[in-house]
């Protein structure tokens, strides 16, 4: 039985969705504490806007974080498949970034709450998405710990930087098995399992201490700015901060202090945009339990289990644009294309403006012909007018232009200039999708421009959720870097299993 049945919606409770500037909300809380909820992460990602001196342009519906509030930890565990501890999860995905939580995001699990996990998992999003750039493994965790403190003060303003309690351990009694030295220079590969608990810790109190001691002002964002010249971590380090036993000496001196200042934004500061609730229709909320776990992403065998659930569900309501549009995904997902197909233009015949529907239907059609391997042109054309559709209803939608790119992969044959074109596009989107990472870093070293691949390499290499990939990435900067185009798409072909698993999930 699937997973999802283990957990039964109240028959009292209501599906409702938020829509607010930066995300979209579901949950079965009621109106207020869903309005309350919807307000408080609005007003976070305003904070961080004002620290940053960052604009807020529109990101249209395809670009904000989707957001599942479920019943209690217990289903957010369930979803993750990753242990007992588990307080929510984010999933990084262009046209479809997605976190879990648990309603009460004051549930804790050793001094760490939910609403800290997804804080922390927001802020990695922040930064990828509005500040596009390489950054080494201890700032990316060091940032994301530094935002994910951040108190909710009365008054509605928001106070940055304060100790995460649930890193007292790595900071106090295992603070001696990573040096500074080792932090600022290893590599996500290079880490063992120790080094990477003590890891976040340290990242804190050195981001903490950059940030706020006088001392140092100015040195982070220099030390940033080498790394994104092509400056290897440890010599960035020493051009930017000096000499690094002094420094490792002033951090070990700072974590002793009593009392650590913070960053606070006023609430005069903090402006919260429209946030619209609705409830759900009958339909959508009849499948909501299927649609988490779609959303969430599925093995083959979870996929071939759900789509006759979808399908049951969905029955009931043919004539519901948004349902038959998720119905495609769970049919697609498990390998039933034709299926996908009509579920999608029952989607588009009551609504032809369903983008999702529109995208699913391409990616049916495109990997119908990919398996019966056609290289008619006609049928890829008519794939690519379904991609192009969806790109005219949202033309910030990363998802059609990374599908009309991999259609010509998908045929066997060139991308064009103009699909290489969208490909950038989408990666400037959304940076923070791994697969789209590598996509782009193939096509650039294929094509020989070298300084592009190299700065969304750098990305790759950089990754804490990196891998084996990430090692290979940094050894291609390094031959990059020496001038050897050859010997770095030779090493490249050790990634390409990686990539062919992104670009397959791109269709």
């Amino acid at each position: 039985m699937l997973a999802i049945l283990i957990w039964a919606s109240p028959a009292s409770a209501e599906w409702r969705q938020a829509q607010t500037s930066h995300f979209i909300i579901y949950s079965e809380d009621g109106e207020v504490g869903l309005r309350a909820f919807a307000t408080r992460l609005e007003r976070y990602d305003a904070a961080m806007r004002v620290l940053h001196g960052l604009p807020d342009p529109d990101l249209g519906p395809a670009n904000r974080v989707t957001i599942f509030a479920v019943e209690d930890t217990a289903a957010v565990q369930r979803l993750g498949r990753m242990g007992s501890d588990l307080m929510g999860f984010y999933v990084p995905r262009a046209g479809g970034s997605v976190a879990f939580v648990p309603r009460n995001v004051e549930e804790a699990y050793q001094e760490m709450s939910a609403e800290s996990v997804l804080l922390h998992e927001y802020a990695h999003h922040f930064l990828y998405r509005n500040q596009p750039a390489a950054y080494p493994t201890w700032f990316v965790e060091g940032s994301a710990e530094f935002y994910s403190t951040a108190r909710f003060d009365e008054d509605g303003g928001i106070t940055f930087g304060l100790p995460p309690e649930h890193r007292a351990m790595e900071l106090f009694v295992w603070g001696n098995g990573l040096t500074l030295k080792e932090m600022l220079n290893k590599l996500p590969s290079e880490l063992n399992s120790r080094e990477v608990v003590r890891l976040y810790g340290k990242a804190w109190l050195l981001t903490h201490y950059l940030r706020l001691e006088p001392d140092r002002e100015g040195q982070l964002t220099e030390y940033l700015a080498e790394i994104n010249r092509g400056r290897p971590s440890l010599d960035a380090a020493k051009a930017a901060f000096g000499d690094l036993g002094r420094l490792e000496g002033a951090i070990r001196r700072y974590k002793k202090r009593e009392h650590f200042a913070g960053l606070r934004v006023d609430p005069a500061m903090l402006e919260v945009g429209e946030i619209e609730i609705r409830k759900l229709g009958p339909g959508e909320a009849a499948m909501m339990d299927i649609r988490m776990v779609s959303r969430r992403g599925v093995t083959d065998k979870v996929a071939k289990e759900l789509a006759p659930d979808a399908r049951r569900v969905a029955a009931g309501f043919p004539n519901d644009p948004v349902v038959q549009a998720w119905l495609a995904e769970a049919e697609f997902d498990a390998g039933n294309f034709a299926e996908a197909e009509v579920a999608a233009d029952r989607a588009l015949a009551a609504n032809p403006k369903q983008i999702e529907a529109l995208i699913y239907k391409g990616r049916a059609m495109m990997a119908a012909a990919r398996e019966s391997k056609s290289k008619e042109p006609a049928r890829w054309d008519e794939v690519r007018k379904v991609l192009s559709a969806a790109n005219r209803l949202d033309p910030d939608h990363p998802e059609p232009l990374i599908l009309f790119f991999s259609s010509f992969r998908a045929q066997g044959i060139d991308a064009t200039d103009n699909a290489i074109t969208g490909l950038k596009y989408a990666y400037a989107l959304a940076p923070y999708d791994r697969s789209l990472r590598l996509l782009l870093a193939d096509e650039l070293l294929t094509d020989g421009r070298a300084q592009e691949a190299r700065a969304v390499l750098a990305s790759v290499a950089y990754d804490p959720h990196g891998g084996e990939t990430g090692r290979i990435a940094a050894d291609v900067m390094r031959k990059i870097d020496a001038g050897d185009m050859t010997a770095a798409r030779e090493a490249w072909k050790g990634a390409t299993a990686t990539v062919e698993d992104a670009f397959e999930t791109t269709i």
